[in-house]
């Protein structure tokens, strides 16, 4: 600093200073202004809402709705408007006065569109109710064979296929060989709620799956006497109900290629021996097998004096060896398999005690699962084994990915989108209920 010339030192020194309180106000200016550049196509009234058309977890129908809705666009009134902006496939809803939320619900139905604004999260108490109802409306009555043999007359269809469009739905065929769920998931209803109407329809049920003349004949490809064993031993049930129950067990039928003669010495094989599945479809079979094995081993032990129940056991511990080492062996699915293993791991686990059981269950719950049919397999197997975080997680995906609200309807579904159709299947939507019923 010149020490000569002070004041020229001193001008200096404030235009400095002036410049050091300028740039960051500069800085900010030009953030500012490039904050508004990016915001020009963004909504900024708080009352102003986009909705994308396109999003994983929307059901079919709310989709369609959405997709009906934007082919009606734009409209607007003094209370709101709507637009539909193709650059970011969204629908911009605009809420201009207090009345807005009325005058939508008036204009959406005056088109046809139901309010897809404000729809509530369904519980699964909720979807549980719902199946019930629905369930009893997919029974199929006076069907018959060519012949003129009775094939079913009052039990469950296996599924309910609906268009969604032209609204019209189809009951599917009758399904003699997983009918019995139906009657299961009536039970755990019946048990929660003690409404006398639910038990009607289990002694219904009983009294029609027992009876020749109403249900030809009862040939199991998924679980029968693992539902009916528990209604069995509950005190709920009358004496007639349980001797129909008896009857019905001792009418059911296994697939003879996968069922081999009861021979005491399998349960003693050694892995090495062991001639192993060759598919997945041979592993899902014996899956349920085991939990039927175990279930009838259960039964007869208690209920009869054939002297054959051990031999259950011994099948059952048998079938869950080859089945476990073959799917070792083969290849890691993204299907039902390892839940349907985990499940039958349990189900042995209560007559036979072994760890390794628990160990290897939990491994093969830690898959994810997608479809209906491996999610619910899923959550029953993550409550037998008290599994809460997966238990959580598997009901988060349900009712996010697999619920749908058609028309009356809000039911557990697959979706078979290229035909346009909703199939209602009678196993998962059961299934649901029953698990959502129990789960304590």
């Amino acid at each position: 600093m010149d020490a000569s010339n002070p004041e020229g030192s001193q001008v200096k020194s404030k235009v400095l200073v002036a410049i050091a309180l300028v740039i960051p106000i500069l800085v900010i200016f030009v953030v500012f202004i490039n904050f508004l550049s990016t915001r020009k196509d963004t909504p900024t009234n708080e009352n102003i809402t986009q909705i994308p058309l396109s999003n994983k977890s929307y059901s079919y129908s709310k989709k369609a709705q959405l997709s009906s809705l934007a082919q009606k666009l734009p409209v607007t009134t003094k209370d709101f408007s709507m637009t539909y902006d193709k650059t970011s496939n969204s629908i911009v809803l605009d809420k201009k006065t207090s009345s807005a939320d009325a005058e939508i619900d008036k204009w959406l139905s005056a088109n046809g569109i139901k309010n897809i604004f404000n729809e509530q999260a369904i519980s699964e108490a909720t979807i549980a109710n719902n199946i019930l109802v629905w369930l009893n409306g997919i029974r199929v009555f006076n069907n018959k064979s060519e012949n003129g043999k009775m094939i079913c007359d009052g039990g469950y269809a296996d599924e309910e296929s609906c268009n969604p469009i032209q609204k019209t739905c189809k009951i599917g065929v009758p399904s003699n060989d997983s009918g019995l769920i139906g009657t299961w998931t009536y039970f755990q209803a019946y048990k929660k709620t003690q409404n006398p109407e639910y038990l009607a329809i289990v002694q219904s049920d009983l009294e029609i799956y027992s009876n020749y003349d109403k249900i030809s004949m009862i040939q199991v490809s998924q679980y029968a006497i693992r539902w009916l064993f528990e209604m069995w031993e509950s005190p709920l049930l009358t004496d007639n109900d349980k001797a129909n129950i008896a009857l019905i067990i001792y009418r059911i039928q296994y697939d003879p290629h996968i069922t081999t003669p009861l021979i005491s010495e399998y349960a003693e094989a050694p892995i090495a021996s062991l001639k192993l599945f060759t598919s997945i479809d041979e592993i899902k079979k014996s899956a349920y097998l085991i939990s039927e094995y175990t279930y009838a081993y259960k039964y007869f032990l208690v209920a009869s004096n054939l002297g054959n129940a051990n031999e259950y056991k011994n099948q059952a511990i048998y079938l869950f060896k080859k089945a476990k080492e073959s799917y070792n062996k083969m290849y890691k699915t993204s299907d039902e398999t390892p839940y349907l293993l985990s499940i039958a791991a349990y189900d042995l686990s209560q007559i036979d005690i072994n760890e390794e059981y628990s160990a290897y269950a939990n491994s093969l719950l830690s898959s994810s699962c997608e479809s209906a049919q491996t999610c619910t397999l899923r959550l029953l197997g993550a409550q037998l084994w008290k599994s809460t975080d997966v238990y959580t997680k598997t009901l988060g995906i349900i009712k996010s990915t697999q619920t749908d609200l058609l028309d009356k309807k809000i039911i557990y579904n697959n979706q078979i989108k290229a035909q346009e159709l909703m199939i209602y299947n009678l196993f998962n939507n059961a299934l649901f209920a029953g698990i959502v019923n129990s789960h304590e």
